[in-house]
């Protein structure tokens, strides 16, 4: 059981990247400015304003404009909690972008809602996971520490210029989330747990995929190989891991995904 654990920690720190959790936490130091004190009261006094400008800058890019209507639709409380945050934020701090408006969104919904992602079925979240293997596999021609930055939930700087780069594919993982939520929060069907016996099969599809021992000890056990493993090592066995998951069967992968998003949502 515990290499059950573990694997399903390692799945949740990805799928904490899919619920918006940390990848902009490392920049968000870069992103303070100096707003004059007039200008702060101005805002303060008119927030009506400050949120409809916030929702305007909502429908101004056409990639992340969809994802924000059907915020506002699914879940409008979450949606008007969205608003005041970014309108707060960007009170103190003018230099916040789009892309980090985005990351906060997906962040207060993964932190009220993201459990429900874990109760979705079948294809919503297969969905999710090929969403998480597009950016990987985009990370990893261009950035491979990026790559593994990602795929472990971590926070980067780099990440702010990707996402400005492929705001496609950032916008379907947001969407692929909030899509489960919706299916998770109106299934009554609770998915199985995983067994030791799913972690088997996976651990054998890795092997087969000609993932090194090391990797996969590090990918399964939590242990870290000795000398380490190069950025461009860990990116492509993080790329053959997610492959190997959606290789699995269905019902395999589906119990796996479902208690790693709910742990995600719990971290």
């Amino acid at each position: 059981m515990e290499k059950l654990r573990l694997m399903l920690l390692g799945i949740a720190a990805l799928a904490l990247v899919a619920l918006g959790a940390q990848v902009f936490r490392a920049r968000a130091p870069a992103m303070a400015a100096t707003v004059p004190a007039a200008s702060m009261a101005s805002s303060a006094a008119q927030p009506q304003d400050a949120r409809a400008q916030v929702i305007a800058s909502f429908q101004k890019l056409a990639s992340f404009r969809p994802y924000y209507d059907n915020l506002a639709t699914a879940l409008p409380d979450e949606y008007a909690r969205v608003v005041n945050a970014v309108a707060k934020q960007e009170d103190k701090s003018p230099a916040t972008s789009d892309d980090a408006n985005m990351a906060l969104a997906m962040r207060y919904v993964r932190e009220n809602y993201g459990a429900l992602a874990g109760h979705a079925q079948g294809a919503d979240l297969d969905r999710i996971l090929k969403a998480q293997q597009a950016i990987l596999n985009a990370m990893g021609d261009s950035d491979p520490g990026l790559c593994v930055s990602f795929f472990y939930g971590g926070g980067s700087p780099g990440f702010a210029d990707f996402s400005a780069k492929h705001r496609d594919l950032i916008a379907e993982l947001a969407q692929a989330n909030l899509a489960a939520i919706i299916a998770g929060k109106a299934n009554k069907t609770k998915i199985a747990d995983p067994s030791d016996a799913d972690v088997q099969m996976l651990d054998d599809a890795l092997v087969v995929a000609k993932v090194s021992p090391a990797a996969i000890d590090l990918l399964l056990d939590n242990k870290s190989p000795d000398p380490p493993l190069s950025d461009a090592q860990m990116c492509r066995a993080g790329q053959d891991y997610l492959s190997a998951l959606l290789g699995l069967s269905s019902s395999v992968r589906w119990r796996l995904m479902s208690r790693s998003l709910i742990l995600a949502a719990r971290s």
